[in-house]
């Protein structure tokens, strides 16, 4: 059997000040490895599973519950798995030093590799490199001594942060390693850390940013989501769709609801427009709950009310505003704080970061 999966980031904990989303998120991501991945990977005969980073969504505090059942879905659950585990950046405690992690919970188990250190490994008879998330030496070293290693690697696995690629929906990275980088010295590069799947290839070689597993947020709103499943030998990918955890469902109109049969298991929003009647507000919203979301939150679109703003502004000035109004509400405020940090350099923009996800949680819905 030549085949393996590969798994994006998890983010366990995720909302840890918004109670019910903690819960709901938690139960969702809980019935992705008991009614999709561990299903398809036993029907199968799939014994390895790859793991790109960011197992936990809490860098510098996991909640007990979250370290309890991890401990034990490796050591239970996973067991028969040989499971091969990414150091990402949120299971690093310290912004800038691999040192301390929350994979310290699980890298003793028999079954586990933790990879916190740059990895050759050989897989199926196939030769992998794995990378952990990369801090600013260990990306500068990266970069001056890739070439020794060009060609030699089938497959290059990590937890890049790459310039061009979109980290989510709307939202491209502008910031990080050079894509070059990795198409010049390697075949094929898997990685996690962007939560939008996407695939480019030049000249041959290819970068696949592999996506989350399951929604998380707004942002994640109409996405597909799922596991990979990887034949190292040929290089055939099959997507496998996560029909079992949450979604984000985003509304613009009354016709959106006729889509959707039930909301269960849903996070929902309606977006509407400056001027719509009370009393298709009130209709949206009793159709809505009646096919039982999680939640259900309606708001005037921000856009429509900074009209008369951008009416004197340059185009660049209008994507930004609009890009803002995008991010207050659908929870993609990572966006609006990227466009902020840019503007104003701190010492430590992933502090403000932490901040603004905190924020976040604890306003939505």
């Amino acid at each position: 059997m030549s085949k393996i999966a590969i798994v994006g980031d998890f983010h366990l904990g995720v909302a840890p000040n918004n109670s019910l989303k903690f819960e709901v998120l938690f139960e969702s991501q809980k019935r992705f490895f008991t009614e999709t991945l561990i299903p398809v990977l036993t029907e199968r005969g799939i014994d390895t599973i790859i793991f790109t980073g960011d197992l936990y969504d809490q860098r510098r505090r996991v909640d007990s519950k979250i370290s309890q059942y991890v401990e034990g879905l490796f050591q239970n659950e996973l067991k028969n798995f040989k499971c091969i585990v990414i150091q990402g950046n949120h299971d690093t405690y310290y912004k800038d030093d691999l040192a301390v992690t929350s994979l310290s919970n699980i890298w003793s188990k028999q079954n586990v590799t933790a990879i916190t250190k740059i990895t050759p490994m050989e897989l199926k008879g196939v030769k992998f490199l794995f990378v952990p998330w990369l801090t600013t030496s260990m990306s500068e070293s990266f970069v001056e001594n890739v070439s020794k290693v060009a060609g030699k690697f089938k497959y290059v696995v990590g937890h890049f942060e790459t310039m061009g690629f979109p980290f989510e929906a709307g939202s491209i990275c502008t910031n990080g390693m050079n894509p070059e980088v990795l198409y010049n010295n390697f075949e094929n590069t898997l990685s996690g850390h962007f939560h939008t799947e996407s695939y480019k290839e030049v000249n041959g070689n290819s970068i696949h940013y592999v996506g989350t597993p399951f929604q998380l947020t707004f942002a994640d709103a109409n996405e597909r989501k799922g596991f990979h499943i990887l034949d190292v030998v040929t290089n055939e990918r099959e997507f496998i769709e996560n029909t079992s955890s949450c979604r984000f469902v985003k509304l613009k109109s009354r016709s959106d609801l006729e889509k959707y049969e039930t909301l269960k298991n849903c996070f929902v929003e309606f977006e509407y427009k400056e001027g719509t009647p009370e009393d298709e507000l009130y209709i949206v919203e009793k159709e809505a709950i009646s096919k039982n979301p999680v939640s259900y939150k309606a708001y005037l679109k921000v856009i429509d009310r900074i009209e008369d703003i951008n009416s004197d502004k340059t185009p660049e000035e209008v994507k930004i505003f609009e890009d803002m109004s995008v991010a207050i509400h659908s929870e993609n405020m990572i966006s609006m704080a990227m466009v902020f940090l840019e503007a104003n350099p701190y010492d430590d923009p992933e502090m403000v970061i932490e901040v603004i996800e905190e924020i976040r949680a604890s306003i939505s819905g």
